[in-house]
């Protein structure tokens, strides 16, 4: 005899977003802060690579400077941890989506907004002030070196419930500014 199985419909998943669709400003920081983050896992200093690496993007010294606090600004106020993937991933995380659209709000003049954004359930009030305040510093650069922003990058779709479960280890957490990828 047989046996019938149902099965629930399960809504398709919609492709993570990738960087292929990102604008130059928004590639340009997105690899700064994946840079940034491999580096300081390698024990190194993330200051060097930066600055040479926005200098090639025709980005004054500075740039580096504002990354650099932005960053720790992150580091040392996040609530949870932070998910930034390797230099070379294909794939936009929703933490990182979450800053890029926090640096757009930088750029256009939006504080409290982007303060907001990066309070929401990424960082500590205090911390998401400070690291509101290097984005807009950092936005300016960009924007006087040609540099814009995009009105909405592609915003990830959150895991399913048993991915996240099964991906958690008791006992054991990371420094909030890494993630396994």
């Amino acid at each position: 005899m047989g046996r019938i199985l149902t099965f629930a419909p399960r809504i398709l998943r919609q492709e993570p977003p990738t960087t292929a669709n990102l604008r130059p400003a928004e590639s340009i920081l997105l690899l700064a802060l994946r840079w940034w983050v491999a580096d300081l896992r390698q024990g190194g200093d993330p200051t060097g690579r930066l600055r040479h690496a926005l200098a090639m993007a025709a980005l004054p010294a500075p740039a580096a400077d504002a990354v650099d606090g932005f960053m720790r600004s992150v580091a040392r106020g996040a609530r949870r941890q932070i998910e930034i993937h390797a230099p070379r991933c294909p794939c936009l995380a929703a933490d990182e989506a979450q800053f890029l659209r926090a640096a757009r709000l930088a750029q256009i003049g939006e504080a409290a907004a982007t303060a907001g954004c990066l309070s929401e359930d990424m960082l500590a009030p205090e911390a998401a002030a400070l690291a509101a305040g290097a984005l807009a510093g950092l936005g300016q650069i960009f924007a006087v070196s040609g540099l814009r922003f995009s009105a909405s990058p592609p915003i990830p779709t959150a895991p399913e419930p048993e991915a996240a479960e099964d991906s958690k280890t008791e006992g054991w957490r990371l420094p909030p500014w890494t993630v396994l990828h």
